[in-house]
């Protein structure tokens, strides 16, 4: 039997194209950080001070008033814009976004005046899961405000705060 050994020259060829790819990979994500995900982070600093310091662009009086696909998604109207809103709280729970905000406490609201039709799923910026449990039920009618962050199936919102509604 004999045996294919690469002889010196194409080992080394192999190994340069992996140190290659390596750095290029590295330059590459350097690149991408600044016009990228530099300005992303700065805009999630500028959303979090704007809901610290409660300024509110859009005010609705329900969900189903603007929770429209083409508002919501990416370059919509209300895309990155505060907004508040009530609803009915019908779940709490977890996040488990892929936007790195796994642990955050995420509450469900539906529309009270269509409930089969509307409804928001909330990332709350400063409440855990147990805290909201203990302050809010299912059912209880509540007011959000947050940023909307996009549309999957509902409006999506993060760095909420939710409070009692009357």
């Amino acid at each position: 039997m004999k045996y294919y050994v690469p002889s010196g020259q194409y080992l080394s060829y192999r190994i340069n194209g992996a140190i290659l790819l390596v750095v290029s990979l590295l330059v590459a994500s350097a690149v991408l950080y600044f016009p990228v995900i530099r300005p992303n982070l700065q805009k999630q600093a500028e959303d979090v001070s704007k809901m610290e310091q409660g300024i509110v662009d859009y005010t609705f009086g329900d969900v189903s008033e603007f929770a429209q696909f083409d508002d919501c998604t990416d370059g919509g109207k209300y895309d990155g814009k505060v907004v508040s809103f009530t609803g009915k709280l019908t779940f709490v729970g977890h996040c488990s976004s892929s936007r790195g905000e796994q642990g955050k406490s995420l509450v469900a609201v539906r529309s009270i005046d269509v409930p089969d039709r509307y409804s928001a799923d909330c990332s709350m910026l400063d409440m855990d899961v147990e805290e909201v449990e203990n302050n809010f039920k299912r059912g209880d009618k509540i007011r959000i405000t947050g940023v909307v962050c996009g549309y999957f199936y509902n409006v999506r919102l993060e760095h909420c705060k939710i409070e009692h509604c009357d």
